[in-house]
C-alpha cells in the first residue's frame, strides 16, 4: 500500500524492494461519488485568526496517539484562540470525559461516526486534517482528504509520508506537541502555502489515487504477472 509497508515486507522476509509494487489504493468508489457533488468551503467561511481542524480515526485506539493531538491543539488555542477541532470517528464516552476533549472551553467537537455524504462535506468544510499517528500502513484518510484538496499535516507514522512528499499536500513533523502545532500555526498563517498545499493535493490525488489509475496499475501488473508466468513456463518446458 505505501514505500513504508514495501520497506517492512522487504526487511521481515529477505524481498528484494524492487521486487514489491508499491499500490495505494484509492478511498472508496462510494466517497468519490460523493465528493464529486459538492464543492469546497471557502475561505470567506473561516473567521480571521481562527482554524478549522480536522481529525479522522478512532481516538481509542492508542496508535491514532490522541493524547498528542489534544496536546497539540491546546498549543495552537493559545496562538489562535478561535481554533476549532472537530473529531470524526468512534469514541467511548469514557475516553471523552478522561480526554478532557468535552470540558466546554476546549472548542473541540466529538461528532462520532458519519455518513459517506457526511463525511465528505467534514473534509470539504475544514482547514487542515491531522494525523497524530504513531504508526500507518497506509493512511486512507490522507488520501480522501487530498482529494477534497484538504492541506494534511501528519507525524512520522509511515504511510503518509510518501505520499505527503510526492504530493506537497501538506507536511510531515515529529512526534511532539510543539512540531505538530507549529506546523499546524505555520499553514494556516500563510494564505499562498495553504492554497498551494490544497491544489497540490487535488492534482496528486487526481493523477495517482483515482480509482481508474488503480484499475490500470492492477492490470499492469496483472499482465506483468502472467507474462513471467508463461515465460517460466516455456523455459520448463
Amino acid at each position: 500500500m505505501s514505500e513504508y509497508t514495501r520497506a517492512l515486507m522487504a526487511s521481515q522476509h529477505g524481498i528484494a524492494p524492487e521486487d514489491v509494487e508499491v499500490l495505494p489504493p484509492p478511498p472508496s468508489i462510494e466517497f468519490l461519488s460523493a465528493l464529486g457533488g459538492r464543492a469546497r468551503a471557502t475561505e470567506s467561511g473561516r473567521a480571521a485568526g481562527s482554524a478549522r481542524l480536522l481529525f479522522v480515526g478512532r481516538v481509542t485506539d492508542p496508535r491514532k496517539n490522541a493524547a498528542l493531538l489534544l496536546e497539540a491543539f491546546r498549543a495552537i488555542r493559545n496562538v489562535l484562540p478561535d481554533a476549532t477541532l472537530t473529531i470524526v470517528g468512534r469514541y467511548t464516552p469514557q475516553w471523552a470525559v478522561r480526554s478532557g476533549a468535552r470540558h466546554t472551553d476546549e472548542r473541540v467537537a466529538l461528532v462520532g461516526q458519519l455518513s459517506t455524504a457526511e463525511l465528505a462535506d467534514a473534509y470539504l468544510s475544514h482547514d487542515a486534517l491531522i494525523v497524530s499517528s504513531r504508526q500507518e500502513g497506509y493512511g486512507l484518510v490522507v488520501a480522501e482528504a487530498l482529494h477534497a484538496g484538504l492541506p494534511v499535516i501528519s507525524t512520522r507514522c509511515g504511510g503518509p509520508e510518501g505520499i505527503l512528499r510526492d504530493s506537497q499536500g501538506g507536511a510531515i513533523v515529529d512526534h511532539t506537541p510543539h512540531a505538530l502545532a507549529r506546523a499546524v500555526l505555520e499553514l494556516m498563517t500563510n494564505d499562498s502555502r495553504r492554497t498551494e498545499c490544497a491544489r497540490s493535493a487535488a492534482a496528486f490525488a487526481r493523477r495517482e489515487l483515482s480509482f481508474d489509475r488503480f484499475a490500470s496499475r492492477v492490470a499492469d501488473i496483472t499482465r506483468s504477472v502472467a507474462g513471467a508466468g508463461r515465460r517460466d513456463d516455456v523455459a520448463t518446458a
